[in-house]
């Protein structure tokens, strides 16, 4: 059986080195951020980080779970250079707000370096 893909429209993509001139809302408010905030729906928070910057973000869910049984996720940023952060947790959605997490550490350190 063939199956025909049609060609992926191409994702958005910005430039890391572009982040540190930013002065966007939701990238300041980043910066200013301590990111250890329990309870905080850090997909939401990636999701409209993204939407202002004009990047996408997509989750892959790891069938594996982890020595400790937990549930894996990697969320791909398409930002240039690309961007992989891994996420754990006791559920794909721990696992993926756990992802966003890491992507958006990432993002703030990647945004501030002078």
């Amino acid at each position: 059986m063939f199956i025909h893909l049609s060609p992926k429209t191409p994702k958005p993509s910005i430039r890391l080195e572009d982040l540190r001139a930013s002065t966007a809302e939701k990238l300041s408010l980043l910066r200013r951020s301590p990111l250890s905030i329990p309870n905080t729906d850090y997909t939401q928070m990636l999701s409209e980080l993204a939407a202002e910057q004009s990047f996408e973000g997509t989750y892959f869910n790891i069938d594996e779970l982890t020595v400790n049984g937990q549930y894996q996720c990697l969320v791909e940023l398409s930002t240039s250079p690309a961007t992989v952060c891994h996420g754990t947790g006791i559920s794909c959605g721990n696992a993926q707000n756990d992802a966003a997490h890491s992507a958006l550490q990432y993002v703030k350190i990647m945004a501030s370096i002078n």
